[in-house]
């Protein structure tokens, strides 16, 4: 799959102005400090199919993230913006969550490669049907 764009959306009345990550910023470039504070809410997390032990977000820690975002931005986010993640993380969890131990996860690693790289997993593609 290619044309990941997620930056594209900058700008338009989706965009949560700061009241997000901040992953991506304005411009849509990847910003590697703030994706390195999404280890202050990750978890070890043990992947059920290879026994391998890895920094990942699971649903609970997804919510911690989300508020914490929405309470930085108190200041000048909209009554929706916080919304506005539950349709983000969430998603992204059931499309490229792995299977733990303890339930699903999001694996930091594959956020960041998401991000950063603009690549989409091949075990996420050959769940729908589309691997390179």
């Amino acid at each position: 799959m290619t044309g990941l764009r997620p930056g594209e959306l900058r700008g338009g009345p989706l965009d949560k102005r700061g009241a997000g990550s901040r992953i991506l910023d304005q411009a849509g470039h990847f910003d590697e400090e703030q994706f390195e504070r999404l280890d202050e809410f990750a978890v070890d997390c043990v992947d059920v199919e290879t026994g391998v032990v890895e920094r990942g977000l699971t649903d609970e820690r997804l919510v911690e993230v989300m508020d914490a975002n929405a309470e930085r931005a108190k200041d000048f986010r909209r009554p929706f913006d916080r919304q506005l993640t539950d349709g983000e993380w969430p998603v992204l969890l059931k499309v490229m969550g792995k299977e733990g131990q303890e339930g699903p996860y999001l694996s930091l690693a594959e956020v960041h490669n998401l991000f950063a790289d603009r690549v989409i997993l091949d075990r996420v593609l050959a769940r729908r049907g589309q691997a390179r």
